[in-house]
């Protein structure tokens, strides 16, 4: 007997592919990789797609990362020109959530690597 989905790529696709559904997507992929620990042996299982979805949601992480710098850079350029000298700045709620979760993404991806140093 073979579980329905596991050859539902399409929505799994549409799941992160889309900007807002990223987050949603990474929830689901720890619920599903943490099923998967529960399920019985006998299933059969992706053998790379977990590793896919991991290694593209990695690289996502990258490009937001380096698109904030760029932003950051712009940024900098513009308070250098004085513009908007002693106006306030605001940072939403979510903004900051964003920050958090990259900056344990970070801490992640470091001992991940210091993990595979070890390892070689």
């Amino acid at each position: 007997e073979v579980d329905s989905t596991v050859y539902d790529y399409d929505a799994e696709y549409e799941s992160f592919s889309s900007g807002k559904k990223k987050e949603d997507a990474a929830k689901a992929a720890k619920a599903a990789a943490e099923a998967r620990k529960n399920e019985p042996k006998g299933k059969v299982q992706p053998r790379y797609v977990t590793n896919l979805l991991q290694t593209a949601q990695r690289r996502n992480q990258e490009r937001e990362i380096i698109y904030e710098r760029k932003v950051v850079k712009e940024q900098a350029e513009e308070d250098a020109d004085n513009q908007y000298e002693g106006k306030e700045k605001f940072i939403t709620s979510s903004y900051k959530r964003k920050l958090a979760e990259r900056e344990q993404w970070a801490k992640e991806e470091e001992e991940r690597t210091k993990r595979e140093e070890q390892e070689e």
